[in-house]
């Protein structure tokens, strides 16, 4: 058993007996055991210490105390776009944003929810910044997707899919 509890202002330790970990918790700034309880209590203002501990160490966090870990942190703000992008269509604000992170932060993942305009949002960078030729991957059932959502975005760069009847241009 290894588990953390947040409550009342404290983190609350516990495992069974293991030298190591147990040399490890007593690094913790401001840990204490409670033999009454047989657990380690550590205030909540060492909160990055307990979590990189329990990472370390395998502990099992409840599900609020994670979820406070990521909302303690500074939501950053999205940048907003500068420049005019060349398309068809207008993408959305969240879209637009999404090309300005993008530009500003090079290389980057976008986590959007599925229906959000990612595809899109790509397009869009990749057409600014005019990066071709350009190699998308995507899963088999989205080629012919991304194939459409290209012509409707830009009449620049046609798409090529590659399949079997066009593997002689693929040099």
């Amino acid at each position: 058993m290894k588990i953390i509890i947040e409550k009342d202002q404290c983190f609350y330790i516990q495992f069974d007996f293991n030298k190591r970990i147990n040399s490890a918790v007593t690094k913790l700034p401001n840990v204490q055991y409670v033999s009454k309880y047989k657990r380690w209590e550590c205030p909540i203002g060492n909160r990055e210490q307990v979590f990189n501990f329990a990472h370390k160490f395998g502990f099992d966090l409840p599900d609020e105390v994670s979820r406070r870990r990521i909302f303690d942190k500074p939501v950053k703000t999205m940048p907003k776009l500068n420049v005019e992008l060349d398309l068809l269509m207008k993408p959305y604000e969240h879209q637009k944003e999404g090309v300005a992170y993008f530009l500003e932060n090079g290389s980057s993942i976008d986590g959007d929810a599925p229906g959000a305009g990612k595809t899109l949002t790509a397009i869009a960078t990749i057409c600014h910044l005019d990066l071709f030729p350009c190699l998308v991957v995507s899963p088999c059932g989205l080629k012919y997707n991304w194939e459409q959502e290209w012509l409707m975005a830009t009449d620049k760069h046609k798409p090529l899919i590659l399949t079997d009847s066009v593997k002689h241009t693929w040099s």
